[in-house]
């Protein structure tokens, strides 16, 4: 509270203030410690102080109080590839008012043998900055062994999914890190018709619970009857944590099943429910009461 005092009322110098941030984890005085060396610093001292400081706070309000004719275009160019989406936006519009070429430095980072994260980080700024990525050039992101260039890749390819790329991207779900897997998943989502339940098949009778979750979260976020089919399925998995995940079902109020999903349903339905799933809320819904 006291060094909060301080810092509020102007008590801390500005060389105790570069001093302590590098060593503050507390992120509320963080943010205070960079404002005072933004705001009472010489440029010089912003530059080395804020520019390389861990808190991407810290990073923009440098870029933010520095003009671009006080920067060094070194640590602006470093800077484009950032982990912070707001230090790159705020470096790609220094840089640019400083007369150089974002786009020529992300296709040369990206293309380039620097550490993967980095490339990665590239790609992404390449995008943000209007450019684009072919689209072969972008599956050979997503079969990259390294997960961010692979992750790198399945975010580029959202904006241009083909449906000739749902062999790949299943193949990704399935062999990928959970979050990878979860990006192909959102990829697939993009293409819906591409794919069927056959598709998840591999998935859905793996004996790895893991890619039987996979597979229902995929089917459950094609929402409508198949997030209804998807719980009923898991329902029954003889795993209890994945037979968990179907209990909070949610049914269709204002569609009626496909004829392949009546099927799946009067299939399922007495499965789950054996003595009681005419007189449930998802045969009444589906229009499955009569049925026999």
């Amino acid at each position: 509270m006291a060094f909060r005092h301080s810092l509020t009322n102007e008590l801390l110098s500005v060389s105790d203030a570069v001093a302590a941030l590098p060593r503050e984890h507390d992120r509320i005085v963080q943010s205070l410690l960079a404002h005072a060396i933004a705001d009472r610093a010489v440029p010089d001292v912003v530059a080395s102080a804020l520019l390389s400081d861990r808190s991407a706070e810290s990073r923009v309000l440098g870029l933010v109080r520095l003009t671009a004719d006080l920067l060094d275009p070194a640590d602006v160019e470093r800077l484009l590839v950032d982990p912070g989406v707001l230090v790159r936006l705020w470096a790609r519009q220094r840089y640019e008012e400083q007369g150089r070429d974002a786009l020529s430095v992300y296709q040369d980072v990206a293309q380039g043998t620097g550490p993967v994260a980095v490339r990665a980080r590239a790609y992404r700024g390449l995008v943000e900055a209007g450019g684009t990525v072919e689209h072969e050039a972008t599956l050979d992101l997503v079969r990259s062994t390294e997960p961010p260039l692979k992750k790198a890749g399945l975010r580029l390819l959202t904006s241009c999914v083909a449906p000739a790329d749902a062999p790949l991207l299943f193949e990704t779900l399935r062999t990928g890190t959970n979050r990878v897997a979860r990006l192909a998943s959102e990829v697939l989502l993009e293409i819906p018709a591409a794919w069927s339940d056959a598709d998840l098949l591999p998935l859905t009778s793996s004996p790895d619970p893991e890619l039987r979750r996979r597979a229902w979260w995929l089917k459950r976020n094609r929402s409508g009857w198949d997030q209804t089919i998807a719980d009923l399925e898991i329902l029954l998995d003889h795993d209890p944590v994945l037979a968990a995940l179907g209990r909070n079902m949610t049914i269709p109020q204002f569609a009626q099943p496909t004829e392949a999903q009546r099927d799946q349903l009067i299939t399922l339905l007495p499965q789950v429910w054996p003595e009681t799933w005419r007189n449930s809320r998802v045969a009444f819904a589906a229009g499955l009461r009569g049925e026999a």
